[in-house]
């Protein structure tokens, strides 16, 4: 509402009574005059070694002391490339009616770290607020340094490999086939592909969950025309599956953990359903996981094979 000193009204946005200002007016028991308070943030609002803290939003909210402070927030990511924050945020700084909450976007490296801040609005306003943030805490993810080698091309349909692989700590390894088709100029595309694929892994030690036996669990190929077969007989309607290889510690299927991340497997043979050879191509990849004891990031080697 107006308050006016006689017939001119008083427009600006404090009112003093000397060189003190009002904060509250009555007539009677009725308040006439109460001043917004505002919250004004330092920029950037906080500092924190080795990380970056994004504008905060909104930047200088006011409004009546006691009313609600609209939700406000700012990011904290590291400034190093493939780190993972983690731990509780201890924040100190914030005016009186102010509390935060935090939240991650995901466990894993590069995450980041939200903070809100929520409340009421105090009773006075503030000024460039910085806020000290401990409790973070982050930790770099190193290569795996994985190798996987092998041919790229084959003038056989028999089976393709051998291929060697091996990296660091004790995270899982994955062997994908991507099923070999035929090229799309083949006459019998998409007949003719590669089926009922075994894959031969060796050097493994007897308790990873790929020994040394010939696997065939699931491998349909290939998933460029699984979609276009439908369930035409005698044509393969299983999507291709992908088998894994577990290195040191690690445990699926009952097995124990191989003796360590190094070894080399096979695929093959295969069969064709029309019986007949022809030019096509496949892949053939080695995924390793995150590793969160060693902290690895995940990686992934794919080598395209052509068959003549």
């Amino acid at each position: 509402m107006p308050v006016y000193k006689g017939s001119a009204e008083v427009t600006s946005g404090n009112l003093h009574k000397g060189s003190a200002e009002i904060q509250d007016g009555y007539k009677g028991s009725n308040s006439f005059f109460v001043n917004q308070t505002t919250v004004a943030w330092a920029s950037p609002v906080a500092v924190i070694t080795d990380m970056t803290v994004s504008n905060i939003n909104p930047g200088g909210p006011s409004g009546l002391p006691g009313s609600t402070f609209p939700n406000t927030s700012f990011t904290i990511t590291s400034s190093i490339a493939n780190t993972r924050l983690s731990g509780t945020a201890a924040i100190s700084g914030l005016p009186p009616g102010l509390t935060s909450t935090q939240s991650y976007n995901n466990t894993s490296y590069n995450n980041t770290l939200t903070i809100n801040i929520t409340g009421v609005f105090p009773a006075t306003s503030y000024s460039n607020v910085l806020l000290t943030i401990t409790g973070i805490v982050d930790q770099l993810y190193t290569s795996s340094g994985l190798t996987f080698t092998g041919p790229s091309s084959l003038n056989s349909p028999a089976g393709l490999g051998p291929y060697s692989f091996n990296w660091n700590g004790i995270g899982k390894g994955y062997i994908n086939y991507g099923g070999y088709f035929p090229l799309a100029s083949d006459p019998l595309y998409p007949a003719n592909f590669h089926d009922n694929i075994q894959v031969f892994v060796s050097s493994q030690g007897s308790g990873a969950d790929f020994q040394n036996t010939p696997q065939g669990a699931g491998i349909f190929g290939p998933t460029a025309i699984s979609s276009t077969v439908g369930s035409q007989s005698p044509y393969q309607t299983k999507n291709p599956a992908t088998p894994n290889y577990y290195g040191v510690s690690g445990t699926t299927n009952g097995g124990a953990g191989a003796s360590s991340n190094s070894g080399s497997f096979s695929i093959g043979p295969a069969v064709f359903d029309s019986g007949i050879n022809t030019d096509g191509n496949t892949s053939v990849s080695f995924s390793v996981e995150q590793d969160d004891v060693n902290y690895y990031i995940s990686e992934n080697i794919t080598i395209s094979v052509t068959v003549t």
